[in-house]
């Protein structure tokens, strides 16, 4: 990458939102991209319009050797620059590609854990630029962008997945956390999931053709709920290899993953309540060898 795209970035209206230090770090770049567009105009002003005129062609390129080693040298600075930067630097100086497609994102059925961190900064989680992804952060790195968004990284994996299932997020669980502890989140970020959880609270279900919805059906008595929890840790046991006394089990995380490939919000959470009430209603002294 030269200095030519750099000069072509249209930075976005809203750039990432990535930590207190995000903004200083950027004043550091302008100045230094500024300092290079005045140090190209206090050169250009100092040859002199008939020297410019024998130093380069029409078309830009150096025709002297003196001009040449200027141009040569300037593109290097502004080489190096743009390779320095980091990935989030480059989304807010309008780099391409590197920013979040809300609209697209906001279709989706649920997130990876590492797709809400970079989604809630406002970085696209699949973003790569100059070889670097966007997703892959060192945890021993020193660089303050880094380091923010380890710290994030930890916030969510202690909220979603601190039993280590490689935790799926749904917009509603999302939404609600980052409004529970007033997460600084982008801005687009917060309204694709309130714009997502709404759609979701819009669909409405019919009653099959004849059935009448009664009122409060939608609303299970504990003896229904002891009956579904019974069923459900019964097929958990038999056909998934289930076992209630094992500390850390990992049927719950393919249940919730077997509900979103159905398009089914169900959260880990939910679905081992259900199983640890079923499984108390197991027979005592019950093992598994039974079977």
């Amino acid at each position: 990458m030269t200095a030519k795209p750099l000069l072509q970035w249209t930075p976005p209206e809203q750039g990432p939102a990535i930590g207190p230090d995000f903004d200083a770090l950027m004043m550091r770049v302008d100045e230094v991209i500024a300092s290079g567009r005045r140090r190209i105009r206090e050169w250009i002003v100092a040859q002199g319009g008939e020297q410019l005129a024998k130093s380069f062609d029409r078309r830009g390129v150096a025709t002297e050797p003196a001009a040449e080693q200027w141009q040569r040298g300037d593109k290097q600075r502004a080489t190096d620059l743009v390779r320095s930067l980091h990935p989030a630097m480059a989304a807010a100086l309008g780099a391409p590609r590197l920013m979040a497609d809300f609209e697209h994102w906001g279709r989706s059925a649920y997130f990876e854990l590492s797709e809400a961190l970079w989604l809630s900064f406002g970085l696209e989680p699949a973003g790569i630029y100059e070889g670097r992804k966007l997703s892959i952060v060192k945890k021993d790195s020193t660089d303050l962008i880094d380091q923010y968004a380890l710290r994030r990284a930890e916030l969510i994996r202690r909220r979603f997945n601190p039993d280590g299932y490689d935790h799926r997020v749904s917009p509603t669980e999302l939404l609600a956390w980052v409004q529970e502890v007033e997460l600084d989140v982008h801005p687009g970020f917060a309204a694709m999931l309130a714009d997502m959880v709404a759609r979701s609270k819009d669909i409405a279900v019919e009653p099959p053709p004849g059935q009448a919805a009664v009122e409060g059906s939608s609303k299970f008595d504990d003896r229904e709920k002891r009956s579904l929890s019974m069923l459900l840790v019964a097929l958990a046991i038999t056909d998934h290899g289930y076992q209630p006394n094992q500390a850390r089990s990992p049927i719950p995380k393919e249940f919730e993953d077997m509900a979103a490939r159905l398009g089914l919000e169900l959260t880990r959470e939910t679905i081992l309540k259900y199983l640890r009430l079923g499984a108390s209603q197991l027979p005592e002294g019950w093992e598994p060898l039974d079977l």
